[in-house]
């Protein structure tokens, strides 16, 4: 009986950084002069991402989130610049610093039947992926979350294939079922209620008011990085973090 070939992955390093304003200003131009722009980039330079992840239901896997050791497998569907005509299903893999990103695209009807817990026909589906994230739901393994809204700087140096994003402005609370609503607001401002610490990956400690104003760099590479991106994104005393949008939603309670 033959086999079925299992797809090989490939895996880019990457990892994330926590800076400040300053920081980002200096960074941002650093890089507008040696890297392209992205190709979701509008006139200002920035596009918008709204993000709902899956997470397993296990509570075990909570600490294991916040840290770099292990294989770790997340879901996601993500859309882009309010575009519900480009919605995409994603499995991120991560083994240690190095990460694997494997999607396929969903319909707007698709979409809203996951959120409304319609998934028995993406059992007859020819994507794996697509039958993957079914036996994981419909067994349990996984549950949707609330959904993160963020801004995103992307530049993209192409002679190494390096990537670097920033993102701000991130909202979270907005519950999973209003993934496609781009109107809603949550009605409570994080500014009017007590702050609420989170302790990252690195041991860094932010709070909900803190994690607004700041700004979370990713760096995605392949074998090396340049000496000349080293340069640019070089900050005074940061250590690399593992710091990502579902895990701060985790750490602020906000499931």
């Amino acid at each position: 009986m033959k086999k079925e070939k299992r797809e090989q992955l490939i895996f880019r390093n990457e990892w994330k950084h926590s800076m400040d304003q300053t920081d980002y200003l200096t960074i941002r131009n650093r890089l507008a002069s040696i890297a392209g722009d992205s190709m979701y980039a509008g006139l200002g330079g920035m596009y918008r991402v709204r993000n709902l992840a899956f997470t397993q239901t296990d509570g075990d896997r909570h600490p294991d989130l916040l840290s770099s050791i292990g294989r770790r497998e997340s879901f996601r569907i993500r859309y882009y610049n309010e575009n519900t005509d480009y919605i995409r299903l994603e499995k991120k893999t991560r083994v240690g610093g190095k990460t694997n990103k494997q999607s396929v695209p969903l319909s707007e009807e698709e979409c809203r039947r996951i959120l409304a817990g319609d998934t028995e026909w993406m059992a007859e589906s020819v994507e794996p992926l697509m039958k993957e994230f079914y036996a994981r739901i419909s067994s349990g393994e996984l549950k949707a979350q609330t959904v993160a809204d963020f801004r995103r700087e992307a530049f993209v140096y192409r002679p190494c294939n390096v990537r670097i994003t920033m993102d701000s402005r991130l909202e979270t609370g907005i519950p999973a079922e209003r993934f496609l609503d781009l109107d809603w607001r949550r009605q409570n401002a994080a500014d009017t209620a007590p702050a609420q610490s989170a302790v990252t990956g690195d041991g860094l400690g932010y709070s909900l008011k803190q994690q607004k104003e700041a700004v979370i760099m990713e760096i995605k590479y392949d074998c090396f990085l340049p000496e000349v991106i080293r340069a640019a994104i070089r900050v005074t005393q940061k250590r690399p973090s593992s710091f990502a949008r579902y895990e701060a939603r985790h750490a602020y309670g906000q499931m």
